[in-house]
């Protein structure tokens, strides 16, 4: 693969990175950082800590990095701020660690052509840019933007409330937004935020997890569901529904990895509860073992365990929110138009009646789309070619 180098400065403002704090942000961050440094870039690299976790040093930064041997990257660590558990807390730690970065880094600010924002971190930024101060341009990048989509249950809208209006000034008033595409360029639009203004990036994966052709898995249909016990992430209707269907229908089965609280699994359903998968390794040997990744979220961005599925020749059963309508189709699995446990029983009853052949056909479909599109060398080429000609033209 070609990749094209354009040398730029980077300021590249997180809300954690991998290994030092657990996520999919944080997991983009890492890999965002690493391929910045690794194609030619030079990246102030500002992030944080967590709790009462001990902030590592730069060598162990770059270390974690993978980039102990480039000297194009400086780390800037702070603590995130702790501002109790009141509403509305993580709004002002948000702002606060935003104001910590400005106030460590604003000698610095002139040597460098752009800022990439992850989540609300670039907010003291473009507060700053609004009053006329010399700072380079400010990207946002605010992923899936999930206060704007669906929500189950008042707790859930409530907590996407809260998060709108800081959510749509951020955005509002930054130069520029990454879009993770699909519907997210759609709620975005609809915030007011015009189209030049929307870089349109998706999001990738390392390539150590790409295979050419998936293993055999056996004849009887193995499901998947990998995550949080969260409520955007459909759960409770995937189970509601696999029960529903799964009576004399033996051979098809569903397997649950992910910290589901032993008082909320439903251990009369024959579902397999796996735990907290934490080892990439053991995850991709248990993606080896099913053939098809259901993931029901009501809301998502560019959800990172769809690419590693397809990386594994998994087919796919999503909704079509975020940018999930970009990974997945008729060739590689299902998209339903609403999460609810009807569309769910329609979907699985899809699966069941699909031959093993089929099945393991879109299967290997899906691990060709995603060694042609998002692998994080090209990924982080793109953010590169995109960015810069974005930039020149701003500079205009």
């Amino acid at each position: 693969m070609l990749i094209i180098v354009v040398y730029m400065r980077w300021i590249v403002l997180t809300d954690g990175i991998s290994p030092f704090e657990l996520g999919g942000m944080q997991k983009h961050s890492y890999n965002l950082v690493r391929q910045l440094v690794i194609q030619g870039q030079e990246v102030l690299l500002a992030h944080c800590i967590t709790g009462n976790k001990k902030l590592p040093n730069d060598a162990q930064v770059k270390e974690g990095l993978g980039l102990s041997s480039f000297k194009s990257i400086s780390i800037f660590t702070f603590r995130f701020p702790n501002r109790g558990k009141m509403p509305g807390h993580y709004i002002q730690e948000s702002y606060a660690y935003s104001d910590l970065i400005f106030q460590a880094i604003k000698g610095e600010l002139d040597q460098y052509d752009v800022i990439f924002a992850q989540g609300y971190s670039g907010w003291r930024f473009i507060e700053e840019r609004k009053k006329g101060k010399k700072i380079p341009p400010v990207v946002n990048h605010l992923h899936g933007l999930e206060m704007f989509q669906k929500a189950f249950g008042w707790k859930s809208r409530f907590q996407q409330w809260m998060l709108r209006g800081v959510t749509k000034w951020n955005i509002s008033h930054a130069d520029a937004t990454v879009s993770l595409g699909g519907r997210i360029n759609d709620l975005l639009s609809k915030q007011g935020i015009p189209s030049c203004q929307i870089l349109t990036i998706s999001s990738g994966i390392d390539e150590s997890w790409f295979v050419d052709y998936p293993k055999e898995r056996g004849n009887q249909v193995k499901m998947l569901f990998v995550g949080r016990f969260e409520r955007r992430k459909g759960l409770n209707e995937l189970i509601k529904a696999y029960k529903s269907i799964v009576g004399d229908k033996k051979e098809i089965h569903l397997a649950i990895a992910g910290p589901i609280p032993d008082h909320l699994k439903d251990k009369q359903s024959g579902i397999v509860y796996l735990g907290a998968i934490n080892d990439e390794a053991q995850m991709m040997r248990i993606m080896d073992e099913h053939h098809v990744l259901v993931v029901p979220s009501i809301s998502e961005g560019m959800p990172t365990v769809i690419l590693e599925g397809m990386a594994r020749g998994m087919a796919i059963v999503c909704a079509d929110v975020g940018a999930n309508s970009i990974m997945v189709d008729g060739q590689n699995g299902w998209v339903m138009e609403h999460v609810t446990v009807p569309c769910l029983i329609q979907v699985l009853e899809e699966v069941y009646q699909t031959s093993i052949e089929k099945i393991n056909e879109k299967g290997l479909n899906s691990c060709k789309r995603v060694r042609e599109n998002w692998g994080w060398s090209q990924v982080g080429s793109n953010h590169i070619q995109i960015i810069e000609s974005w930039v020149n033209n701003f500079k205009k």
